[in-house]
């Protein structure tokens, strides 16, 4: 039995647009790499809030330096690059269930530094955020005490299971 080379990926061509196909390949690359904003944004050398803008649909075209490093970033060309300079950063995110809680970690933190002109708008998402965990919090307290209140149904009331 002969084995199949594997079927080479379209290589996709950037011209300059970021379309919706292009936005959600960008995202999906820098979320595979486990890369923040902040840390793919040093790499290009650019400000975070620009890649962020690029993903995220806020840019519609990027500048002609910029051009073939995006295409080379969609199509996996940099993943080598990317992963051995940053594999012992501290921006990436870990590879478990966490990630979206560090994901969501950084979107506050980058929404608070748009807030520098707004002072005002940071301090009330940062109330908001407090309310939020505080809440969570005493959900995750009742939630613990009525499963320590929740009666033995395995064994009659006044006997203790027997052993084997």
């Amino acid at each position: 039995m002969s084995m199949k080379e594997p079927t080479p990926r379209r290589r996709v061509k950037f011209t300059g647009t970021f379309t919706e196909e292009i936005r959600r390949l960008i995202k999906k690359k820098r979320e595979e790499l486990g890369l923040t904003y902040l840390t793919i944004a040093q790499f290009f050398k650019i400000n975070w809030s620009t890649f962020r803008k690029w993903e995220n649909g806020e840019t519609i075209n990027c500048g002609l330096r910029h051009r073939p490093l995006i295409e080379a970033f969609i199509n996996g060309d940099l993943d080598t690059e990317l992963q051995s300079l940053y594999a012992s950063s501290s921006n990436k995110y870990p590879n478990t269930s966490s990630s979206k809680v560090y994901q969501a970690m950084e979107r506050v933190a980058n929404t608070y530094t748009l807030c520098s002109q707004n002072p005002a708008i940071g301090e009330n998402m940062l109330t908001q955020n407090e309310q939020i965990a505080m809440d969570t919090l005493k959900h995750l307290v009742i939630a613990s005490r009525n499963r320590q209140r929740q009666p033995n149904y395995g064994a009659p009331k006044g006997r203790k299971p027997r052993g084997r």
